[in-house]
């Protein structure tokens, strides 16, 4: 089921800006994310509303604002997650240039005029912009203070192995977000970038990573231009603990360990090392989430190869990454599961006597 409220765009008002909004029962906060979207002060754009099946009066409300908007397009599917619905917004984008909004964020009311700016103070449009954002305590901006063009040699060399770990992510990193970005839209076509639609975790940073990968320049602004969540309930990945979030992190490793060796030095400390505490990260939120239960999720991802090429690529910097490599090296799984049991009832009892 694909359905879409039909929209006139003059031939004499090109757009410049795509705006890609996926949206599934967000009724209490879609009308702000449209609105920042609206009341940009840049007109020259148009604004896709992807519904995901939604089930509550986001319809309802989608509707009403295409219907008072001529440059919104509203689009129906069926409940396929957030990666089918960006991709289907990826399918209708008429303009220039593209960026992704969901559905409980908003835009700051400059933005898309601030980004046509900075890429027309160029000869050259880049393939990719990355900009400020105020979402979290701090919000976050490229390092550079002032606009910054980046080469192809120059993101191959430090802007893509960050993402991947293999250097500190507070040297060159972008945010594995596709939301602070800005993409010619000719460039995803042309490499027919698009989110994997099989996946309910990670998948803006493997999006993120694909991009990175395929593109000739990239231009740095310090501008804060999105202007965070607005919906203070949001419940983020690093809330929840999906079953499949620890074997699509490990999987997704395996793949760039496969896809750029011949690159990059996945042997490193650095990378084994950082990789190691991200597992240990993810260990212990499923033991937090799952309890006991978590015991298969634990048992399966320390029997990964590129675990055990972690382990045997560190040097241990405490006692309990001596005990994690000697229990990965000689196969005693259950040492491990019984480890993150004993981490997740002290966290218990602490929360109880707090």
């Amino acid at each position: 089921m694909e359905q879409e409220v039909d929209i006139v765009v003059s031939p004499d008002t090109p757009i410049k800006v795509s705006v890609i909004i996926p949206i599934y029962n967000a009724r209490e906060y879609v009308g702000l994310a449209i609105e920042s979207a609206i009341d940009q002060t840049l007109r020259e754009i148009e604004i896709i509303c992807v519904d995901d099946g939604s089930t509550d009066q986001t319809e309802e409300i989608c509707r009403r604002y295409a219907a008072e908007d001529p440059r919104i397009r509203y689009l129906q599917k069926e409940n396929g997650g957030v990666s089918s619905a960006r991709n289907l917004g990826l399918a209708k984008v008429s303009g220039e240039y593209l960026l992704f909004l969901d559905s409980d964020d908003v835009l700051m009311p400059t933005c898309l005029h601030t980004l046509k700016q900075r890429m027309d103070a160029w000869d050259a449009a880049p393939d990719i912009l990355c900009f400020g954002t105020q979402n979290g305590a701090n919000g976050w901006k490229p390092t550079e203070k002032n606009p910054k063009w980046i080469a192809k040699d120059e993101i191959r060399e430090n802007y893509l192995p960050t993402h991947i770990q293999i250097y500190p992510q507070d040297r060159h990193f972008l945010l594995n977000y596709i939301w602070n970005k800005c993409y010619r839209a000719n460039f995803i076509k042309d490499n027919d970038l698009r989110f994997d639609e099989g996946r309910r975790t990670w998948e803006d940073g493997l999006f993120v990573v694909n991009c990175l990968d395929k593109a000739n320049d990239l231009l740095l602004i310090p501008d804060m231009l999105h202007g965070g969540c607005s919906n203070p309930a949001v419940d983020h990945l690093s809330g929840k603990f999906y079953d499949s979030q620890i074997a699509t992190y490990l999987q997704d490793e395996t793949d760039f360990m496969n896809r750029f060796s011949g690159e990059f030095d996945f042997s490193s400390g650095h990378y084994c090392h950082a990789n190691l505490q991200t597992l240990q990260g993810l260990l212990a939120a499923a033991y937090r989430v799952h309890g006991r239960k978590a015991k298969d999720l634990v048992t399966s991802a320390v029997r990964w190869p590129i675990v055990m090429h972690w382990v045997g690529n560190i040097v241990p910097q405490n006692r309990f990454e001596r005990y994690l490599r000697a229990c990965v090296v000689h196969k005693q799984y259950q040492r491990v599961i019984d480890f993150y049991q004993l981490l997740s009832l002290k966290d218990a009892i602490l929360k109880r006597i707090r």
